[in-house]
């Protein structure tokens, strides 16, 4: 999500809202660093640059989610982590599926079997999401790439 978020922030173009997180980032590195390289070594050194990381990591976050998105983070957060609960059910149901199903170890079986996860996936996203906003968008998205595709496919 990191990458996301500094993609937001560049193509923004507004490099002043999180330079106060970049001076945190940049003196909690130098401290850490120099006070843990005593005792550690080089990783003393990696962890201030992971420390000062950290204070990047959160000021773009919160910087796209307050400024250009005008969302609540924890609502994301509690959305994405529902999500990612979901997506684990999903991956675990299917799992038991298929090892109930007991495919034979063969390429060709296992070129099936990841088309039916595909397909069972496809689906049960399809029912779990198909009222809301985003799954909607999804489907406009897919429905201007199809015209697209097919008035290319018509010039050619």
């Amino acid at each position: 999500q990191f990458e996301n978020a500094c993609n937001y922030r560049s193509t923004h173009g507004n490099f002043e809202n999180d330079r106060l997180y970049m001076l945190l980032s940049a003196i909690s590195k130098l401290i850490v660093a120099v006070v843990f390289a005593k005792y550690w070594g080089i990783q003393g050194i990696v962890l201030g640059t992971i420390v000062g990381l950290g204070f990047i990591i959160y000021g773009r976050i919160q910087f796209v989610f307050r400024i250009i998105l005008q969302i609540s983070m924890r609502k994301y957060l509690r959305k994405h982590l529902l999500f990612s609960l979901l997506t684990g059910i999903e991956i675990v149901g299917i799992k038991y599926l298929f090892a109930w199903l007991d495919f034979e170890i063969t390429y060709a079986n296992l070129l099936v079997e990841c088309v039916l996860i595909g397909i069972i996936m496809i689906v049960i996203q399809s029912v779990l999401f198909y009222k809301t906003k985003e799954f909607q968008e999804l489907l406009r998205y897919a429905s201007e790439i199809v015209n697209i595709l097919k008035s290319k496919l018509k010039h050619s």
